[in-house]
């Protein structure tokens, strides 16, 4: 069975606690992945 999980960045708006209440897992903003940063980018 794969795993599912709702993933938001740190400009979302949800505060940590909140977060953690519903299950999300909040990233900061930039974030790194092997080195290589991402930014939000707004489409």
């Amino acid at each position: 069975m794969k795993k599912i999980a709702i993933v938001t960045d740190s400009n979302s708006g949800i505060t940590q606690k909140e977060a953690k209440e519903l299950g999300i897992y909040v990233i900061p903003m930039p974030f790194y992945i092997n080195g290589e940063v991402f930014l939000k980018i707004l489409i």
